[in-house]
């Protein structure tokens, strides 16, 4: 991935999804984490294939981010520091 491209997170998804035009989704990288977030929740067959077909696009054009080892351990470490620290996140920030 050689150029810069947007990053969503899944709120954006969620709470944009009227506004994100497939121009949009195109020009973003898609996170693997993202994904599962988006597809691992009660949706119907034919939105599991859109984001299917989404996830194979990324692939190819190498725009899909996978997390690394040394990503999910600062990420946990990050988070035990937080809970440590009483910064009081939410339950569904630690979910997956």
């Amino acid at each position: 991935m050689n150029k810069k491209h947007p990053v969503f997170d899944t709120n954006i998804f969620s709470a944009y999804k009227k506004q994100l035009t497939e121009a949009d989704k195109g020009k973003m990288a898609l996170s693997l984490v993202v994904f599962y977030e988006l597809t691992a929740t009660k949706i119907n067959s034919d939105k599991r294939r859109y984001w299917e077909e989404l996830f194979k696009v990324h692939h190819k054009d190498k725009t899909l981010i996978v997390p690394s080892q040394e990503d999910w351990h600062l990420c946990s470490r990050t988070i035990w520091l937080m809970h440590r620290n009483n910064e009081g996140i939410g339950k569904d920030a630690t979910a997956l």
